[in-house]
């Protein structure tokens, strides 16, 4: 295994070698249009749902449809995280999250290692509507194995 690019140049060079191939499609802007067309969002571990379970096997469910007429807003500001390997595959993960427990868990199983090995910083931040408490988990996610990976090569990374 290596870093992801052996300088910032090589990687921009890299980066500018991809091609997008993207298909226009007709967008789901409701839920019903999303149930219609089984269409929906799961992130594989982070749900807690049963789909096979029926209903009227519990002791007690709700059935019926509400709308609220909400709309989740998306953030401006841009995300970054820093991550840093240590001893033994532990990894320094800073970000920008209110829900930095989160980022922990899924920078753990992105690296297939236990939650205890991770630990997340969260500097100051401002601006809090709930989005920042998911976002940085992506961002976490793809530079975390980046950064096991350069430690693992024997090659240290770049001081921060």
């Amino acid at each position: 295994m290596s870093n992801a690019a052996e300088s910032q140049e090589v990687a921009r060079y890299a980066a500018r070698l991809i091609k997008l191939q993207i298909e226009e499609e007709e967008p789901i802007l409701d839920i019903q249009t999303a149930i219609e067309k089984d269409s929906f969002l799961v992130l594989q571990g982070l749900s807690n749902r049963n789909p096979g379970r029926n209903p009227s096997s519990c002791p007690f469910y709700i059935e019926g449809e509400f709308e609220t007429g909400g709309q989740e807003h998306w953030y401006l500001e841009t995300q970054a995280s820093l991550c840093i390997p240590g001893e033994n595959r532990e990894m320094l993960v800073h970000c920008s999250s209110q829900h930095p427990s989160e980022t922990q868990a899924i920078g753990a199983e992105v690296l297939g290692i236990g939650r205890n090995m991770v630990t997340t910083e969260v500097k100051r931040m401002g601006g809090g509507f709930g989005g920042k408490e998911t976002q940085a988990n992506h961002i976490a996610a793809l530079v975390a194995p980046l950064a096991d990976a350069s430690k693992m090569s024997g090659k240290d990374p770049p001081d921060p």
